[in-house]
């Protein structure tokens, strides 16, 4: 049996990508209200500039999450929006 003081556990349900698989992120929200457990939210952002960033909130909020990332970088990054067109893709 595992000593519950001497373990960890880490995750994000908003990065899931196997739920198609059957993984189930509710668990880990779960786990985190039983009494006893200490939750600890990491939101410094390390991977993208902050045009990067706040292009990526602005996509998030509007599924009705929010996102509150820090950029930690000192870049802003490029965002350039194109057109998609599936169709050149398909012929």
């Amino acid at each position: 049996m595992i000593d519950p003081d001497c373990f960890f556990v880490c995750g994000d349900v908003k990065q899931s990508i196997y739920q198609w698989k059957g993984s189930e992120p509710e668990l880990l929200l779960e786990l985190a209200e039983r009494p006893g457990v200490h939750t600890c939210h990491l939101n410094e952002n390390y991977r993208n500039g902050s045009r990067i960033l706040d292009y990526a909130k602005r996509i998030i909020r509007t599924t009705g999450e929010i996102d509150d990332s820090i950029p930690m970088r000192d870049t802003t990054g490029i965002v350039q929006e194109t057109y998609f067109d599936p169709y050149t893709i398909i012929s």
